[in-house]
């Protein structure tokens, strides 16, 4: 990997918009004092840097663009996997070969930062946030020695599908929340979720949902489906609200 390798490819994310930063060679630290508060898309920058160097490359993250981590050696495989076929496929979004063998998933999302968990499982956490910054190609792994590589260098990041963008928020407060029965009451949570309306009712059934599995019994759960049955919602629909409610209780 020659020196200018790294400055045309931090020249590359610059000019798309995205703050680039020194990180030290072979590493993935910053080399800077403020680290990814030096991030920059000024040219006469970067190429201040990069011709002092041959710095790993880092790239720090706007609002609305995420990297999802996938680190097999931490069981971030079957994490993914299990996702998958819960939620669905992610589509053809941008993905790097990471120097572990595992992988960086660019995904664009409408959810804020400050609102997004930093991890969906064993082995597979989120990048997001302008402070943030992900190592990218063609720095290399400090373990392994290999470079990190696009897998589709030419897609696009696309919008998170809808199932994964409520899987990766932070549980919130709902607007009309069962939030007056005490501990053990799931039979009033039910009740507030059998009374939801149309528009409402897979939000109702997220929070319900969340509720019953942090306080009821399997038995509980099965009331809770048969009321959104009672409901008309479609069943593949109830069954990926309450995996993704299963998270955030779990998580939470």
């Amino acid at each position: 990997m020659q020196t200018s390798d790294f400055l045309t490819a931090a020249m590359e994310y610059a000019r798309q918009g995205l703050p680039v930063l020194p990180l030290t060679p072979g590493r993935k630290t910053p080399a800077t004092v403020h680290g990814s508060y030096d991030a920059t898309c000024d040219p006469e920058q970067i190429c201040a840097w990069w011709s002092a160097n041959d710095y790993n490359v880092g790239v720090t993250l706007p609002e609305g663009l995420i990297v999802i981590d996938v680190d097999p050696r931490n069981g971030g495989t079957e994490t993914i996997e299990r996702l998958t076929q819960e939620l669905g496929p992610l589509g053809n979004q941008p993905r790097v070969v990471t120097g572990s063998n595992g992988w960086h998933i660019w995904c664009q999302t409408t959810t804020h930062s400050t609102e997004m968990r930093g991890k969906l499982g064993p082995g597979v956490d989120l990048k997001r946030g302008p402070r943030s910054y992900v190592v990218a190609p063609p720095s290399v792994h400090p373990d392994t020695g290999w470079e990190y590589e696009w897998w589709n260098p030419d897609s696009t990041a696309l919008f998170l599908p809808e199932a994964w963008e409520l899987t990766v928020r932070l549980p919130q407060r709902p607007r009309r929340r069962p939030g007056h029965f005490g501990p053990g009451e799931v039979s009033g949570v039910l009740r507030w979720f059998g009374e939801s309306v149309e528009g409402e009712r897979n939000e109702r059934l997220y929070w319900a949902a969340i509720r019953v599995l942090e306080q009821g019994s399997t038995d509980d759960e099965t009331r809770l489906i048969a009321v959104a049955d009672s409901l008309g919602l479609d069943p593949g629909e109830i069954s990926r609200t309450i995996e993704s409610a299963r998270g955030a209780a779990c998580l939470a």
